[in-house]
């Protein structure tokens, strides 16, 4: 190894931080302190930074897969907190990390936080749409336009088609995420970017905490729901693995009904907001949902906005509903898993890892505090359909509770 790695402070590296001279000043920076082939794979579009005069190692860096990079290169993670935008690699073996002396280590280490600085600064005067374009992607996502003539202006400043068919994707945070606002606003921008990467024509916006995008097809494009399902599954793939870089799904990417008028835009847009709400019955882990594969559950999230969803909701779960106690909570537990298992009391009993008596005399429990019979056809029927309801309306009944308190 290079004896003398000629940087020994972050001080070069915050030059070319400072002087705009960017990312492939800093892969220079560590390429000539440690005499080696450097540089940086974006998980965004996959593009390459590199400081190499070696035509291998430029082809290497330029088109192998992210995994394949990880196990032919010393390679280190630029992450902006738990966002992973890329890797930075070394034209070394994966296993001589212990080879590096401390000064060059930290080198390595240093020119990573100086890339996830420039990304940084990068995202920061990164604006996803001119004031223009936003105006007219809120103009169809409100439904403010006057008439499709201003629909096709719009769009075709987009150099959209006449014929042009299209989805709105919203994209969030879940409720979990532990991103700050720093992070949040480089996953934005990364996520977006990537999204862009997958559908070229699209247009997109920032709204409140989520990622709103349009997305155009057209009228020659063969399979259209399927291939956007299974291009919503890749990205998804692709943002957990090379940009959140966390076990637990930090997202869900919500997309409305495909419409071939575009006056219908802000359908799509309300069933992505509905969609996105029924994630939390559907479980965190199913990362992308799409309204027009839910089946009876889109008739669900639409019941939910009338008011009279919120009676039949808490005429079914009565005073399970009314107090904040941890055994009405383990009693709606207990109806949920049942109505999963088909009211199969063994199959629940599976499920909750209690004895068999356990869900009897909890079921027993639940028939005295609210009348309920799951031996009756009826009663499972208007049981099942509050409990789908229940969780489209939690907020709801939450802010009734407190305003009675």
């Amino acid at each position: 190894m290079n004896s003398n790695p000629g940087v020994k402070s972050f001080l070069p590296f915050a030059h070319a931080i400072m002087e705009h001279e960017g990312i492939p000043s800093v892969l220079e920076i560590v390429s000539s302190a440690l005499g080696r082939d450097c540089a940086f794979r974006n998980s965004v579009g996959g593009k390459s930074f590199i400081s190499s005069s070696s035509p291998t190692f430029v082809e290497s860096a330029k088109t192998f897969p992210f995994q394949e990079l990880r196990r032919l290169f010393l390679n280190k993670e630029v992450a902006i907190g738990n966002v992973k935008p890329g890797i930075l690699f070394l034209d070394l073996p994966p296993d001589s990390a212990d080879l590096l002396t401390h000064e060059e280590s930290v080198v390595f280490e240093n020119g990573a936080v100086a890339v996830a600085l420039c990304l940084e600064k990068a995202f920061s005067s990164l604006s996803p749409e001119s004031d223009e374009k936003k105006e007219g992607i809120k103009d169809l996502l409100y439904n403010k336009c006057n008439g499709i003539s201003e629909i096709k202006a719009i769009t075709k400043s987009w150099k959209w088609t006449d014929d042009a068919s299209a989805a709105v994707l919203v994209l969030s945070l879940a409720e979990n995420s532990i991103f700050s606002d720093r992070e949040r606003h480089a996953f934005f921008t990364l996520s977006g970017n990537k999204i862009s990467s997958f559908f070229p024509r699209s247009v997109f916006t920032v709204l409140s905490n989520h990622i709103v995008f349009i997305i155009p097809f057209s009228s020659n494009e063969k399979n259209i729901p399927e291939r956007f399902s299974n291009i919503l599954k890749e990205i998804s793939l692709i943002l957990q693995t090379e940009i959140s870089g966390q076990l637990n799904p930090s997202f869900i990417l919500a997309a409305g009904g495909i419409k071939n008028n575009l006056s219908f835009l802000s359908k799509s847009y309300e069933e992505a907001l509905l969609t996105l709400r029924t994630s939390d019955f559907t479980g965190s882990k199913n990362t992308v949902l799409i309204w027009d594969e839910m089946r009876g559950m889109s008739l669900v999230a639409l019941l939910s906005e009338r008011e009279e969803a919120l009676y039949f909701c808490g005429r079914v779960l009565g005073d399970l509903l009314n107090f904040n106690d941890s055994f009405s909570d383990a009693l709606l537990e207990t109806l949920m898993v049942m109505d999963k298992s088909n009211w199969n009391v063994r199959t629940s009993s599976e499920v909750l890892k209690f004895h068999y008596n356990t869900v009897k005399y909890r079921m027993g429990i639940i028939k005295e505090r609210i009348g309920f019979d799951y031996s009756d056809p009826e009663h499972r029927f208007d049981m099942s359909l509050a409990l789908r309801l229940y969780p489209l309306l939690r907020k709801k009944i939450d802010n009734l509770k407190k305003n009675l308190c």
